[in-house]
C-alpha cells in the first residue's frame, strides 16, 4: 500500500474513533467483558451503565424501606405474641385453681352423701324404736311414769329425737344441693376458661403465622438487595473496563475486510466447553439479535463456517448462562475449519486472550449498522 493510501486509511480510522465513543461502544465492552456463558449487559455505555446502577440502588433503597416497615410490623406481632402467651399462662393458672375447687367440692359432696346415709341409718333405728314403743298405749306410758312430769318428758324426748334427725337430713340435703350447684358453676367456669385458652392459642398461632410471612417477605427483599448488589458490582466492573477501553483507544477500525475473507479458524479458547464457533449478530446499540436470518442469506450475508451443525441456538434459555440467555449460535463439528467474514465491513475488534470469555475473537462492523462476532477461535 502506498504512503498516501495508508494516510488516507489512517484519516478514515480517526474519523471512526469519534463514532465509536457513542452507542457503538457497546459492542466492544460486550466483547471484552461478556461471553456466551457469562451473559450480556444490554445497551452498554457510560450513561446507561450509571443509570442501571442508580436504578438498582434506588430499588435497594426501596427494598430497605420495605424491610424497615416490615420490621416495625414484625415487632407488633412479637409484642402481641408475648401478650397472648402471658394471657394463656394466666388462663391456665385460673383453670388449675378452678379444677382444685371442683375437686374440693366433689370431696365435700362425697362427705355429705356419706353423712346423709349415716343420718338415714340413725333415723331408721329411731323410727324402729318408736314403732316398737308405739305399741305401748299412752295409758300404759302414763302408768309406768312416776308422775305426770316424767310422762311429758318421755313424750318430748321422742318428739325431739325425731325432729332432730329430720332437721339433720334436711340440712345435709340442702348442703348436697348447694355443693352440686357450686360444682356445676365451677364446671361452667372451667369450660369458659378452656374456650378462652383455645381462643388465645388460636390468636397466638395467627400472630406467629403472620410473623413467619413477614420474615419471609423481609428475606425476599434482602435477597433482592443482595442480587442487586451483585449486579451493581458487575456493572461497576463494566464501567471500569469501558473507561479502560476508551483510554486505550481500542475502539477504532482495524481495517476493512471483504465478505468471505478468513478471519481465523475454529478453536476452543476463552470460556468454552469444546471446540466450536460462537457466532453473534448485534445491532447498533449492542443488543444481540438472532443470527438465523443472516446465516440463511439475509442482506446477502453468508454462513461463517462450512459444514458442521448448530449445537446451541440463539436465545436458548439455560441456567449455564449468567442471565439465562444464549446471545448467539454455536457451530460444532467444525474444529480447525476456516471462519469467514459474513459480509463486507471493517474489523473493529481483534481480541486475543480470554477476552471476557470469548477467547480469541473478531468483531466486524457492517454497512447496514449491524455487527458480527466470531469467538473461541484458535
Amino acid at each position: 500500500m502506498s504512503v498516501k493510501k495508508r494516510q488516507k486509511e489512517m484519516k478514515k480510522n480517526s474519523q471512526h474513533k469519534v463514532f465509536f465513543k457513542q452507542p457503538l461502544l457497546v459492542a466492544f465492552v460486550v466483547l471484552a467483558l461478556s461471553g456466551a456463558t457469562l451473559g450480556i449487559v444490554k445497551n452498554v455505555n457510560a450513561q446507561s451503565l450509571q443509570e442501571q446502577i442508580d436504578q438498582l440502588r434506588s430499588e435497594n433503597a426501596t427494598n430497605q424501606s420495605n424491610v424497615d416497615k416490615l420490621q416495625d410490623v414484625a415487632t407488633s406481632y412479637e409484642d402481641a405474641i408475648h401478650t397472648l402467651e402471658h394471657d394463656i399462662k394466666e388462663t391456665e393458672q385460673a383453670i388449675s385453681v378452678s379444677k382444685k375447687r371442683q375437686a374440693d367440692i366433689e370431696a365435700q359432696i362425697v362427705a355429705a352423701e356419706a353423712e346423709l346415709e349415716k343420718q338415714k341409718d340413725l333415723l331408721k333405728i329411731n323410727i324402729r324404736a318408736m314403732y316398737i314403743e308405739g305399741d305401748i298405749s299412752t295409758l300404759e306410758m302414763l302408768a309406768s311414769s312416776n308422775d305426770l312430769s316424767e310422762f311429758v318428758d318421755k313424750q318430748q324426748y321422742r318428739d325431739s329425737v325425731k325432729n332432730k334427725i329430720t332437721s339433720t337430713l334436711e340440712t345435709i340435703n340442702d348442703l348436697k344441693h348447694q355443693l352440686r350447684a357450686q360444682k356445676e358453676q365451677v364446671e361452667i367456669e372451667i369450660a369458659e376458661q378452656n374456650d378462652s385458652r383455645a381462643r388465645l392459642a388460636s390468636a397466638r398461632s395467627e400472630q406467629k403465622r403472620l410473623l413467619s410471612l413477614n420474615e419471609a417477605e423481609q428475606s425476599s427483599y434482602n435477597q433482592k438487595t443482595q442480587a442487586n448488589e451483585a449486579k451493581i458490582r458487575e456493572l461497576q466492573a463494566t464501567q471500569a473496563a469501558l473507561a479502560a477501553q476508551i483510554a486505550g483507544g481500542n475502539l477504532v477500525s482495524l481495517g476493512p475486510i471483504s465478505q468471505g475473507t478468513v478471519v481465523g479458524t475454529v478453536g476452543n479458547t476463552g470460556l468454552s466447553f469444546g471446540a466450536h464457533l460462537h457466532y453473534e449478530v448485534r445491532n447498533g446499540s449492542g443488543t444481540a439479535i438472532s443470527p438465523n436470518p443472516y446465516i440463511n442469506g439475509a442482506d446477502g450475508w453468508i454462513r461463517p463456517v462450512e459444514g458442521g451443525y448448530i449445537s446451541q441456538q440463539f436465545g436458548n434459555p439455560d441456567p449455564i448462562y449468567l442471565n439465562g440467555y444464549h446471545t448467539g449460535i454455536d457451530f460444532a463439528g467444525v474444529t480447525n475449519r476456516p471462519i469467514y467474514a459474513a459480509a463486507d465491513g471493517e474489523i473493529v475488534r481483534n481480541c486475543r486472550g480470554y477476552c471476557g470469555g470469548y477467547g480469541n475473537s473478531v468483531m466486524i462492523r457492517h454497512s447496514n449498522g449491524l455487527y458480527s462476532l466470531y469467538a473461541h477461535m484458535n
